[in-house]
């Protein structure tokens, strides 16, 4: 694997990492249509309007989704100096005046997201101040990047203003626990 290269955005106290990936844009969207047909209902965690999410059982036991899922804990684990492995992946898919409510992730170490499709006014990434109330910073996503911030960052995503669908893949990344100092 090649070294990414690699974007460091400061937000409040936080860091918003983002790193540019080499993904099969192809491949992945049949991927996520192949996902979406076997399991049409989805879940819902965060998603509003007429958005659909993928399982994460589901998710990871797709071949496709699994290697993802190895190469983003890759990713991570190089970044951080520190064993990752992702612990929950799940798609995103948001079409028109769709959205992702206002979460956080708290049971994880890291957080990360994909985006694979960002059409023009597909609504930004929305990143708010763990310290001070109502202070956030917007975000514009970019395709074939991935963003790493911390689960105390509550964030959501702002309504797809656009005819064309916003697709992400959301991840929880844990630290490998080192068998010696346990």
């Amino acid at each position: 694997m090649r070294n990414p290269d690699i974007e460091e955005i400061l937000l409040f106290q936080e860091i918003l990492y983002k790193v540019k990936i080499d993904l099969d844009q192809s491949q992945m969207l049949k991927e996520i249509d192949k996902l979406k047909k076997e399991d049409p209902k989805g879940v819902s965690y965060s998603n509003e309007g007429l958005g659909w999410q993928s399982d994460p059982n589901k998710t990871l036991q797709n071949d496709y989704f699994s290697f993802i899922n190895e190469t983003t804990g890759n990713i991570v684990s190089n970044i951080f100096n520190n064993q990752f492995i992702t612990t929950r992946i799940h798609i995103n898919i948001s079409p028109k005046y769709s959205y992702n409510t206002y979460h956080g992730h708290g049971e994880s170490d890291l957080v990360g997201a994909i985006y694979i499709k960002t059409p023009e006014n597909c609504g930004n990434l929305v990143l708010w101040d763990p310290l001070q109330k109502y202070i956030s910073k917007d975000v514009t996503p970019q395709c074939n990047y991935l963003y790493i911030f911390s689960p105390y960052l509550f964030h959501e995503v702002r309504m797809n203003m656009n005819d064309e669908e916003r697709i992400s893949l959301a991840f929880n990344f844990n630290k490998v626990k080192n068998h010696e100092n346990q």
